[in-house]
Order: C-alpha cells, then structure tokens, then sequence
C-alpha cells in the first residue's frame, strides 16, 4: 500500500475540488500558515519610526474605539477541507 505525498493527492482525487490551477505550482498555497517578520524585523522597524511596542502603534485610537479581547472565530480548516467547503459555495 502507498502512503499520500502529499495533500496535493487530495485535492487531485477529490472530484468535489474543482481547482483552475495546480496549487502545487504555488508552494505558499499549501502553507499552513504566512511567515510574517522576526522579532528582531519587527524591532528594528519599531525603532524606525521611534516606538518601543506593536501595541504604541494604535496609541492615537481611543481606547473606546479599541478591539479589546479575542475573536471569535471557527478552528481552522486543513488545505483540501477548505477548498472543499469553497467548492460547496
């Protein structure tokens, strides 16, 4: 028995999945999630413009105006259970 490469076996085999391009094509397609700046990015471009915290940035907002507390959001969904969902819209 053969094991799956990889969840691109998925998205081939699924005829719900529909796709106008190969994802596989496109690595960041699969990512599990975006790989934003280091810590050290993030502080070297927060002593640029002369702030010491992310949380200064939002300082000229009201604190009225402010998010304050988590989201409520559903769990995330794997690449192939996404795409099927979409295909379902």
């Amino acid at each position: 028995m053969e094991a799956k490469n990889s969840k691109m076996d998925d998205l081939k085999t699924d005829p719900k999945i529909n796709l106008n391009y190969e994802p596989s094509e496109f690595p960041r397609e699969l990512a599990r999630h975006y790989i934003s700046a280091s810590e050290d990015d993030i502080s070297e471009m927060l002593n640029f413009i002369g702030i010491n915290r992310l949380e200064d940035l939002f300082n000229h907002i009201p604190k009225f105006l402010q998010f304050d507390g988590g989201m409520n959001l559903p769990n995330e969904l794997e690449y192939n259970a996404a795409a099927s969902k979409l295909a379902k819209i």
